[in-house]
């Protein structure tokens, strides 16, 4: 099943790279901070593959959250150099809470369970 996770992930992280890069069309019925909301929900889930693609713990091994953590970096970067994309420390920020937010919640309910 871990492999199962580890391809999950790999295309994961290919699809946020695309999506990341391709141009959108804002609708003129636009949410307010859609775009952070979707950051936060994109690097939430990433860590929870992330987490299920390697053997022990997450939280015992600092490198693949290191890795998150610059990608989500890297993702901001690549960004700034598109044309019709911009880079914002918000989205840095939102990607970085959801990583947190996943090593908050999701101890607490494999306790539960």
């Amino acid at each position: 099943m871990i492999i199962f996770y580890r391809v999950a992930l790999f295309f994961s992280l290919l699809a946020v790279i695309y999506l990341a890069g391709i141009e959108i069309k804002v609708a003129e019925l636009e949410l307010p901070y859609v775009d952070k909301i979707l950051h936060f929900i994109a690097f939430f889930f990433l860590t929870g593959l992330m987490d299920l693609s390697i053997k022990t713990s997450l939280k015992l091994r600092k490198m693949p959250t290191i890795f998150l953590i610059f990608y989500a970096g890297a993702i901001e970067v690549m960004q700034f150099y598109i044309p019709y994309r911009s880079a914002e420390l918000f989205d840095l920020l939102a990607g970085l809470l959801g990583i947190l937010v996943y090593f908050v919640i999701i101890p607490k309910i494999k306790e539960i369970n």
